[in-house]
């Protein structure tokens, strides 16, 4: 039922708890949605990336393209 919804998936490539191979599966599963992979973040990649992520999120809001 979610993968119609608009998603932005943002991602720490030094997960701890979710590694990657999770990471391969939600775009698996949501096809549609927007990406952002973060190789240095790691679990708390909103701590760890913000200013990033910020920017990643407002140009989602705004319907513009995620790099």
């Amino acid at each position: 039922r979610l993968s119609a919804k608009p998603m932005l998936i943002l991602w720490g490539g030094k997960d701890f708890v979710f590694d990657v191979d999770y990471y391969y599966e939600w775009r698996r599963r949501f096809p549609h949605a927007k990406y952002r992979f973060f190789d240095a973040a790691g679990h708390y990649v909103v701590e760890d990336q913000g200013v990033e992520i910020l920017g990643e999120i407002r140009r989602f809001l705004k319907n513009d393209s995620v790099r």
